[in-house]
């Protein structure tokens, strides 16, 4: 496998690793709650990753394929790809960066049935970028609405930074939760506590 490619499926385990963690320290019962009016329940979460990544594994695999056609070349540069300022100030939840109308979740869905949309949709974008390997990926471009012209390299990086930012909001919402539950383990006010 070449050096930017496994730098980067190194990065999308550890932050996809990361995530499932956050999720199991949210009791079953509270994934479908929100933490407040307006934040996301990690269903809704995981339903808002499942959009985001199915999208970027159609069109960054639609991007790859026409790279492909027109003649892509092998990669000859082994520099890393992850910038650690860049992933610093992606990971900066002080910062909001609204998500596009389509990535926004749709009620009603289950944590488990988020979950398993999310997955599917992160297997889809791996292989998407496995798909590339040993391809001069730095020259297929595409552009994000907000960070302007990314570098296929880039889209995983902040993939992956996507991915931990959203770890730490579903740590947000089990700390959230965990202060909301009364002495038994049930939400205050709840009849019998």
């Amino acid at each position: 496998m070449h050096p930017r490619v496994q730098e980067l499926i190194e990065h999308l385990d550890s932050s996809h690793r990361g995530l499932l963690q956050a999720i199991e320290d949210v009791p079953a019962a509270g994934r479908e709650r929100r933490p407040g009016p307006d934040r996301w329940s990690v269903a809704e979460i995981l339903q808002h990753l499942a959009l985001i990544e199915g999208g970027l594994a159609r069109i960054l695999g639609e991007a790859l394929e026409s790279a492909r056609a027109a003649g892509l070349g092998p990669e000859r540069d082994t520099s890393p790809v992850i910038d650690p300022e860049e992933m610093r100030m992606l990971l900066d939840r002080t910062r909001r960066f609204p998500a596009p109308g389509p990535a926004h979740p749709k009620p009603g869905v289950t944590a488990a049935e988020a979950l398993a949309a999310f997955e599917s949709s992160h297997r889809r974008l791996r292989a998407v970028l496995l798909s590339g390997d040993g391809l001069a990926l730095g020259e297929v471009v595409h552009v994000h609405p907000a960070f302007g012209p990314l570098t296929f390299y880039k889209w995983f990086a902040f993939t992956g930074g996507h991915e931990t930012r959203h770890t730490a909001q579903m740590r947000e919402v089990a700390r959230v939760l965990k202060g909301a539950e009364g002495c038994c383990g049930v939400l205050k006010g709840a009849e019998g506590c």
